[in-house]
């Protein structure tokens, strides 16, 4: 991160993405690479890529508030 005017803290896009897989990767856990699974994410283009399985893609669908019809 960085400190702009006044002090305040801003985070790079970098960081934000960092974060947001993070939160990501907490749903279903051990389905992900970093803890011995195969599910992956990304971001992309300004675009979230998620590789897991179906039950995971579900949770993460709900968490964003996003339709899965």
């Amino acid at each position: 991160g960085r400190t702009g005017v006044r002090g305040q803290f801003f985070k790079t896009k970098e960081e934000i993405s960092n974060e947001f897989i993070d939160m990501i990767t907490n749903i279903e856990p051990d389905s992900w690479q970093k803890n011995g699974g195969k599910g992956t994410a990304s971001i992309y283009g300004g675009k979230l890529i998620i590789n897991n399985n179906y039950f995971a893609q579900v949770q993460i669908t709900k968490l964003l508030g996003a339709s899965s019809d």
